[in-house]
This record gives structure tokens, C-alpha cells and sequence, in this order.
């Protein structure tokens, strides 16, 4: 007998917060993937061959949040998109991320220091089609 559970999301328990807002809309493929950019660790090689590492507590990751292309977060996402790029970096989002779906195992994520990765692409077709918005999060908090 394993010691293995299954684990299923129900995507309705996943909330995604932007400056506090929840955002809407998810596509039914997948609400949000959230992916640590660089390695936990990093090594240095010193000149007798000995290694140093070093820990990352504070990593950088990359969250994509899958929308319906329909949905009318998309437009409010593509209006706070052309005010970040009038006013550049200095314009902080703050995101949330949090899944509901077993009380004991909530996993959340958030960071501060967020920035857009890229305006999304846009697909005009007689499909549903999905739009991904992928953010920069420094700083992030993952538990």
C-alpha cells in the first residue's frame, strides 16, 4: 500500500488577486502555472577546485495566468499593461495567489515586486482560444 495521495485542484478554488482585486475569466485548461525562474542554489568553483554554494531564499519566478480570451479581465489586464508601460518599473503589482481547495495543504503564493513579462498574444478564430498573461515576480513567497 502507497503512502501516495492523489491531489486534484478545482480550478473555482483558485483565487488570483492583482493590487487586490480577484481576477476571472480562467480557461478551463489551467488557471495558473507558477515556476521558479532560476535554481534554489548556486555554486562558485575556487582555484583549487573546491566549490562554494550559495541559496537563493529570495528567487525570482515567472507566474502565467491563463484567461479565457473572452474574458473582460483581459481588457482590464491590457489597460494596466499600457499604464505600466507609461510609467515603466517604478509601477509595483502587487499578486496573490491561493488555492482553497483542501484547508490542511493551502498553498499560496505572493510577491511585490512584479512586473509584466510581454503584451500577450491574440488569436482571432471561431475556436475558444486561451490568452496568458506571465508576469516577473522577484521577491516571491511560495508556501
Amino acid at each position: 500500500m502507497s503512502d501516495y495521495r492523489v491531489i486534484t485542484y478545482a480550478p473555482s478554488l483558485v483565487r488570483v488577486k492583482l493590487f487586490g482585486i480577484n481576477l476571472d475569466g480562467f480557461s478551463p485548461d489551467g488557471v495558473v502555472d507558477i515556476e521558479r525562474d532560476e535554481g534554489a542554489t548556486t555554486f562558485r568553483k575556487a582555484m583549487d577546485g573546491s566549490r562554494t554554494a550559495f541559496v537563493d531564499r529570495y528567487g525570482t519566478y515567472r507566474v502565467s495566468i491563463h484567461l479565457m480570451q473572452t474574458s473582460p479581465t483581459n481588457t482590464w489586464l491590457h489597460q494596466l499593461y499600457k499604464v505600466y508601460q507609461k510609467i515603466g518599473v517604478e509601477f509595483k503589482i502587487p499578486i496573490e495567489i491561493e488555492d482553497k481547495s483542501n484547508n490542511s495543504d493551502k498553498s499560496t503564493f505572493a510577491a511585490t515586486d512584479v512586473f509584466f513579462e510581454s503584451e500577450p498574444s491574440t488569436n482571432y478564430t471561431s475556436q475558444h482560444e486561451t490568452t496568458t498573461w506571465t508576469f516577473i515576480c522577484h521577491d516571491g513567497r511560495y508556501t
